[in-house]
């Protein structure tokens, strides 16, 4: 029985690092993907980890390793895109480039002509008079380059996180019931073993 009562623990420490990863990623550290991945991953370890508590059985519980991975870092990484997605967007126009051996810095306007006090450094490469999408980071006149290349992952990690992260909960599930009846049986052959031993 107790196997089962740890199971919401489990599924507790789950959801709590996922929080924990979106927020270091995209509030702490400001729309760091990597950062909030690494630590999804490194969360999926500790999940795997806490799973070991209902089981005694090694395969079950390295069995899960890829599923609690695979489920913490797509459901990070689908919450950082919903995160992204709701900040303004903007069309800008590329009015001057400054290039030095690190890299170029790029001052803009927009598509109307007017001068806009956005400034950015590094990223992709563009010439005077490209298009540029951008994204405000809410921080004053703070604009960043628009991920179009880290975002075209989305539509798989949505998929796959609606099915992996159910599919974790039901296995975290299983596995406290395959366990409490483990228990259960090992609790049955120790009272026939003391009670074949007494003497008659």
């Amino acid at each position: 029985m107790r196997r089962l009562l740890r199971v919401p623990v489990v599924l507790l420490v789950a959801v709590l690092w996922g929080l924990g990863s979106y927020a270091l990623g995209f509030a702490a550290l400001a729309d760091s993907f990597p950062w909030a991945l690494a630590a999804a991953f490194a969360g999926g370890v500790v999940v795997t980890g806490a799973l070991g508590s209902l089981t005694s059985r090694p395969r079950p519980i390295l069995l899960a390793l890829p599923l609690a991975i695979i489920a913490l870092t797509t459901t990070v990484y689908a919450a950082g895109v919903h995160h992204l997605r709701e900040r303004p967007r903007l069309t800008l126009v590329v009015d001057q480039r400054q290039c030095t051996g690190t890299g170029c810095a790029y001052t803009f306007r927009d598509p109307a002509g007017r001068p806009t006090p956005f400034r950015l450094a590094g990223g992709p490469v563009h010439d005077i008079g490209d298009t540029a999408e951008v994204y405000r980071t809410g921080t004053a006149d703070e604009v960043r380059w628009w991920p179009a290349t880290l975002l075209a992952a989305e539509p798989t990690a949505l998929t796959t996180a609606r099915i992996t992260v159910p599919l974790l909960a039901a296995y975290t599930v299983a596995l406290g019931i395959a366990g409490a009846l483990g228990d259960a049986a090992t609790v049955r052959r120790f009272r026939r073993h003391m009670a074949s031993s007494r003497p008659s």
